[in-house]
């Protein structure tokens, strides 16, 4: 626990702030922008500003990553101009955090007791919406029960065909709460009714990755794909590919799939989506995994030497 709590920070910001200082890079070279992004249709992300000099630019990028993206104190989203879809990042550190201290709390509880309390305060972060917090702790609550259920030595079902019909259906309850619509769910078929419960979809999305998880880990049958050599290599370079894939698109997407648009037509959509994505996809890949055997796995590395020189123990 020790060796995770301090490589923590490590393991997430350094990666982060070399993918950052590359969207710097690509500023202050002018290829970070697609021209007319703006004029694309639906959400336009944010973006960081073009500065009048290097220096100005640098200092602004040093002030995002310090006083926004490395930010554990404040439960703000800030606007993330460098990388918007790194406003996860600091919600995962902090989260992580207070899983550590949930866990090293509860570590000599009866296991039963530590379920119950892990679950009640999984309750008191959903009841202030706090559901990034209830997420991680979810993960202590789902394995406390697999520890019940091993300590006890019994099954929740114990036919195979049972087991796998009634965990692919909560799968699929899962996938279903998962797709609640981030707006207008009071109007959208299927979900009207769960809007009169709450339209407030992180509720949802939550109970729903629970559920999906949950399936998963008790179902043979579900964790096949999960098991396959290329899964492992997409776990491998998940992090890396979610940190490369917003600067891929739009250095590279946006202009992809605004000239596909233009040169087929507003009346080809979708079709321009469905090329555009064939065509990126495979440059995400291979840049994520540049990224990963360059940045990624040397960060995590660096972490576990730190480690190792300044504590008298081994991992």
């Amino acid at each position: 626990m020790s060796s995770a709590i301090f490589r923590r920070g490590m393991r997430l910001f350094l990666p982060t702030t070399i993918s950052t200082f590359i969207v710097l890079l690509t500023i202050c070279l002018g290829i970070e922008d697609f021209p007319g992004y703006r004029d694309l249709p639906g959400f336009i992300e944010a973006r960081p500003k073009h500065l009048q000099s290097i220096l100005e630019q640098f200092t602004d990028w040093a002030s995002f990553v310090t006083l926004e993206l490395m930010n554990p104190w404040s439960w703000r989203v800030f606007d993330y101009r460098y990388d918007s879809h790194l406003w996860t990042i600091p919600i995962e550190f902090r989260a992580s955090m207070i899983l550590f201290l949930v866990i090293i709390g509860l570590a000599r509880t009866r296991t039963t007791m530590r379920f119950t309390l892990a679950a009640a305060s999984f309750v008191y972060c959903m009841w202030f919406q706090k559901w990034e917090v209830a997420l991680f702790i979810s993960g202590i609550c789902m394995a406390e029960m697999q520890q019940i259920q091993l300590e006890r030595g019994v099954l929740l079902i114990r036919q195979a065909w049972l087991a796998t019909f009634v965990w692919s259906t909560v799968i699929i309850c899962g996938m279903f709460l998962l797709s609640f619509p981030i707006r207008h769910s009071a109007e959208t078929p299927g979900f009207m009714v769960l809007s009169i419960i709450t339209s407030h979809y992180w509720n949802w999305h939550t109970y729903g990755a629970i559920l999906v998880v949950w399936s998963a880990s008790n179902c043979s049958f579900l964790q096949k794909p999960f098991n396959t050599p290329f899964a492992g290599y997409i776990g491998k370079i998940s992090y890396a590919m979610y940190l490369v894939h917003g600067p891929v698109l739009h250095s590279l997407g946006y202009g992809v799939i605004s000239t596909i648009w233009e040169h087929w037509g507003p009346e080809h959509h979708q079709l321009g989506l469905v090329t555009s994505f064939v065509l990126i996809a495979p440059i995400v890949f291979w840049v994520a995994d540049i990224f990963w055997r360059t940045v990624d796995d040397p960060s995590m590395r660096i972490a576990k030497y730190l480690y190792l020189k300044l504590t008298a123990y081994k991992l």
